[in-house]
């Protein structure tokens, strides 16, 4: 199974038994330096089983392009782990270097019958295998025990009141079709 962890930064890895191939704007010992912003990106077309993207996206100005380059390496039936900050979130718009918000839709459009697929997807046809909002990720983590499963089962009615409870990110997984 061959990896690719994309901005991987200095954190270790979260498949420490797999071949990874890591890739950051920076320096990082044992990675490509490599900045997102540029394609195409360095290597070969079906190349990857996977790709990770934890919390890279939202730096991205060029991210149809980039999202292009992804489906390109990525085998079919290839998996695309994404952990993105959700748009109501202080860290969505705590840091400066962030560029773009998430929704729990903003990936639909990578998909062939959805209704902006002919503007943005073009020729990109990635299936949502799974997607859930997270409330928490420090230390409030208790809360995901009670309030994910109701906002993950009403989603549509949550994000039409997003600031009652602000969500801090969003994880999604999309598989090459």
């Amino acid at each position: 199974m061959k990896i690719l962890d994309l901005g991987c930064g200095k954190a270790q890895t979260m498949f420490p038994y797999a071949k990874i191939t890591r890739i950051d704007k920076v320096d990082v010992p044992g990675s490509i330096q490599w900045d997102l912003e540029k394609t195409p990106l360095p290597f070969k077309d079906n190349e990857f089983d996977i790709v990770v993207a934890f919390h890279v996206l939202e730096h991205i100005k060029n991210f149809i392009p980039l999202m292009k380059e992804i489906y390109r390496i990525l085998k079919t039936d290839g998996m695309f782990l994404i952990k993105v900050p959700y748009f109501n979130s202080i860290n969505a718009w705590g840091d400066i270097t962030h560029v773009r918000n998430f929704t729990y839709r903003s990936f639909e459009c990578f998909k062939k019958n959805d209704f902006w697929h002919y503007e943005l997807g073009d020729g990109m046809d990635f299936e949502t295998v799974s997607r859930k909002l997270v409330f928490s990720t420090d230390k409030l983590k208790f809360l995901n025990l009670v309030i994910n499963p109701i906002v993950n089962k009403f989603h549509a009615f949550y994000e039409k009141f997003p600031y009652i409870l602000p969500c801090s990110e969003l994880q999604i997984v999309l598989r090459k079709r």
